[in-house]
């Protein structure tokens, strides 16, 4: 999972993609193709700014987990 621009969040799973500003889209999507919180993974911040704020993290997993 990437950070496109400032806010829109992108998703790659090998049956689709996303690409949306909204967390709770983004977990939507990521639930209909199967994926589990343990799959989602995140650049590292120091490769620049491809990776999502802390807080988009900690909520994209907090819901995945709760879902």
């Amino acid at each position: 999972m990437t950070l496109n621009g400032e806010s829109v969040l992108r998703a790659d799973v090998s049956n689709g993609e996303s690409a949306t500003s909204e967390v709770d889209a983004t977990v939507d999507f990521l639930l209909r193709q199967g994926v589990q919180s343990e799959n989602v993974t995140f650049p590292d911040w120091r490769d620049g700014d491809q990776t999502p704020m802390g807080g988009q993290k900690i909520a994209i997993m907090l819901q995945i987990r709760a879902k």
